[in-house]
């Protein structure tokens, strides 16, 4: 049976600190937790939803995903969103609450990745760099593979002032992110045909280094880990 959109009473407080998709997720939530939405029901389509709701579609679509993701409703390619059979005690019980919303910060750090982290004291020197990158002629000839021998040069550099590592631009590889440069690692370390190389991550940990490692044909084992980090034991 699908669901007729004006079926679903969702309030929407456009003045809630919530986001629209969490309200409209809060809303099905809810109602499958009160018992209102049956079991296999099959929700309206995104597009009918963000219709009767007044809302953009993408809000709806957000929601729907949430709700996949916390195991409340099973999506089936081609066919909709349908209520899951989720157990009464456990809908009531245990399920996950949102915590409660503290005041404003005003600061926010970023944690999203291939993004470099820089002191504020570097801001000037940052502007003063794109200023003279963007005002010369790009280069006319191919780039050399293992970077720019300026950058390399400067980065040789600054290893032997601040951190008492002396080495050379030569043995400077400088690459597009932390993945370009595992594989480039494992490339290098690649035995070739017959021989096994394993890889020991920690798990949880990055799953693109292991899919990376996987498809160099690298045998990746698991790694447990606990409040100090990964259990070497299991090594």
């Amino acid at each position: 049976m699908t669901l007729p959109p004006n079926a679903l009473s969702i309030a929407i407080d456009r003045a809630d600190r919530r986001t629209l998709p969490v309200q409209v997720a809060d809303g099905i939530r809810a109602a499958i937790d009160r018992g209102e939405l049956e079991p296999g029901v099959r929700l309206p389509s995104t597009r009918a939803l963000s219709v009767e709701m007044g809302l953009a579609r993408a809000v709806v679509e957000k929601a729907y995903e949430q709700l996949v993701a916390e195991g409340w409703l099973e999506a089936r390619r081609g066919s909709g969103n349908y209520v899951r059979d989720v157990p009464h005690a456990v809908r009531s019980d245990h399920r996950l609450h949102r915590a409660q919303e503290g005041p404003p910060t005003t600061q926010r750090i970023s944690l999203r990745p291939g993004i470099p982290w820089t002191p504020p004291r570097a801001s000037d020197a940052w502007k003063r760099a794109w200023r003279d990158v963007g005002g010369s002629p790009p280069p006319g000839d191919y780039p050399d593979p293992a970077g720019s021998l300026d950058l390399r040069m400067r980065i040789a550099d600054l290893l032997g002032r601040a951190r008492g590592l002396h080495t050379e631009a030569d043995s400077i590889v400088v690459t597009t992110g932390s993945i370009h440069g595992l594989d480039l690692t494992l490339g290098a370390l690649s035995p070739g045909a017959g021989v096994e190389h394993v890889l020991a991550l920690e798990n949880p940990g990055y799953r693109a280094a292991a899919a990376l490692a996987t498809h160099r044909g690298w045998s990746v084992h698991d790694i447990p880990v606990d409040r100090e980090g990964l259990v070497v034991d299991e090594l």
